[in-house]
């Protein structure tokens, strides 16, 4: 039985999207908010393992794909592992907003950096308008840094928008060829883990960290907001399913004030130009 092939239809695609966009922000900012960010982080992916492949068992579609697809899955989960990594990193140095906004503004340049090349996508004056607000909006941030910011997580973060990106691609290209999105997902956490345990081997000393109270919390909110994504994205079109993701920007500045890092005034100059320049991208026609 398929308990999770569910037919949302076009109607309900954009809400899962934006749905998905909120719970990204919030899991972020829990990350943010606590204080052994590198624990939490591998708490939340084993905890986000686990649920995933118990949903997986009960769903009882273990049907298999084409090699590409399981290739493609490798990479997304690969990618997103040291993606998950590099995020605890960046917020242990940098604020949540500044970081937040670099990692998805500079992920959606990568994007169309690579889809251009390798597949076709048209770039037209809009599209080049909105890297320039994205780049513009990016040095905002960086000029209104508090004087507690290190721009090492800065840096960091830059690093974490193109691994973005590629699990990004990664995930479109293993849904397009028809692959479950719950099974992509389960799939893709056991390359993700162990990428991430790689990483930070040298913090664990070896060992394995058990479920957090936090790391489980973290762990569900970033389980459905990827599902919630994988499902949208199947069900909306490209262009719009990028422009609604990346509200998830907009929850990021109302997180960011929760967490006692209100944005100052060059900060929110910079991040609406980023969300500008993100809208600019989105448009596909």
């Amino acid at each position: 039985m398929d308990l999770f092939e569910f037919d949302f239809g076009k109607g309900l695609g954009p809400f899962l999207i934006i749905l998905s966009a909120l719970l990204h922000a919030l899991w972020n900012g829990l990350l943010k908010g606590v204080r052994e960010k590198i624990k939490t982080t591998a708490g939340a992916m084993n905890s986000a393992l686990i649920i995933s492949f118990i949903l997986l068992l009960l769903d009882g579609n273990s049907a298999l794909f084409s090699y590409q697809i399981y290739i493609w899955i490798a990479v997304a989960g690969i990618c997103e592992g040291a993606y998950l990594y590099l995020v605890a990193r960046a917020y242990e140095t940098t604020t949540y907003g500044l970081a937040y906004t670099i990692m998805r503004g500079g992920a959606m340049i990568c994007v169309w950096l690579v889809s251009v090349p390798l597949f076709g996508e048209r770039f037209g004056m809009l599209h080049f308008l909105g890297v320039l607000l994205i780049l513009a909006g990016m040095v905002g941030m960086n000029n209104g840094l508090h004087t507690k910011v290190s721009r090492i997580g800065v840096i960091i973060a830059t690093r974490a928008a193109f691994l973005i990106a590629a699990y990004h691609l990664a995930y479109n290209q293993a849904i397009s060829l028809g692959a479950n999105p719950l099974y992509v997902f389960s799939l893709s956490m056991i390359f993700a883990v162990s990428t991430f345990y790689l990483f930070s081997y040298k913090r664990f000393r070896g060992k394995l960290i058990i479920i957090t109270y936090d790391g489980l919390l973290a762990g569900i909110a970033f389980l459905l907001s990827l599902i919630l994504f994988l499902y949208g994205m199947r069900e909306t079109d490209a262009g719009l399913t990028i422009s609604l993701r990346n509200s998830s920007l907009v929850f990021a500045a109302l997180i960011a004030n929760v967490l006692g890092e209100p944005l100052n005034r060059k900060e929110a100059i910079g991040m609406i130009l980023v969300i500008l320049g993100v809208m600019a991208l989105s448009v596909t026609k």
